[in-house]
């Protein structure tokens, strides 16, 4: 019996020995992450997209049969990168940018059908996917040495100006976002013993770098209970960086707050 008792004991040691030996080696192994190979994986779905792509522009197709071929391009793309969306990657950038990335895909999947019909949501939906994932390309190749084949380098450069419109444009506006909620209009001192009629004026610096050639501000006046009053203007043209304009407005309207809206353009 007794040596029965040592028998157990030596094979409980040796199954812990074992376990723990596993568990030391587990902690010492260097972890897998999938940033390299998916990068690698998105130049090759991008590849397999434009392959179907240029063989389906060799043929004579009705609208239907190229949004079959498109879609049937997207999803190769999907298929070769599809599974790193549970990866785990070292940069936890990148796995973000991975993540938008498969959503762009699916955003563009599910909206093919409205890419040529340009007053439905489909449309919008379809550019704005288009939009992401160009800044997500530019971002790969800059940071993430994305690269893809000779064949399709021309394709890739395309997307990458795209993206770096869309930055720009998301920068400008930010800016204009910036100086609309900076906008303080007060009311004017002045005789008013004679009319209803206020005037009211806002002085702004344009802090931004954008020239404007006009910066118009739709102005809604409101109630206490937020019922619109009216609507009125207040614009400038010609708004320099660096410099301040003054935008006013007058009204009879007693109204307790405004909202705003700007709509503008710039030189370049």
């Amino acid at each position: 019996m007794k040596g029965k008792v040592v028998g157990i004991i030596i094979a409980v040691v040796a199954v812990i020995a074992a376990v723990g030996g596993t568990f030391i080696y587990n902690a010492n192994k260097t972890p897998e992450y999938a940033d390299k190979a998916f990068v690698k994986s998105v130049a090759n779905g991008l590849e397999n997209r434009w392959a179907i792509i240029d063989k389906g522009e060799s043929q004579k197709r009705t609208s239907s049969e190229e949004n079959s071929d498109l879609k049937k391009a997207i999803q190769a793309e999907l298929d070769a990168i599809s599974k790193y969306k549970t990866m785990n990657f070292k940069s936890t950038k990148l796995q973000e940018l991975a993540v938008s990335y498969i959503n762009a895909l699916n955003a563009q999947k599910k909206n093919v059908n409205g890419r040529t019909d340009y007053d439905s949501s489909a449309f919008t939906a379809w550019n704005t996917a288009y939009d992401k994932r160009s800044v997500i390309l530019a971002e790969l190749v800059k940071t993430y040495d994305l690269t893809v084949s000779d064949r399709y380098e021309n394709e890739l450069k395309d997307l990458m100006a795209n993206g770096k419109d869309v930055k720009k444009s998301e920068k400008a506006q930010e800016q204009v976002d910036a100086l609309k909620n900076a906008l303080d209009f007060q009311q004017v001192d002045g005789d008013y013993e004679y009319t209803d009629y206020r005037n009211y004026e806002a002085v702004l610096e344009n802090n931004s770098d954008i020239d404007f050639d006009y910066f118009n501000v739709e102005v809604t006046l409101l109630d206490a209970e937020g019922v619109n009053l009216d609507t009125t203007y207040a614009n400038v043209s010609n708004w320099k960086q660096g410099t301040k304009a003054r935008f006013e407005f007058s009204t009879d309207d007693q109204f307790a707050k405004i909202e705003t809206k700007v709509s503008w353009s710039s030189e370049d």
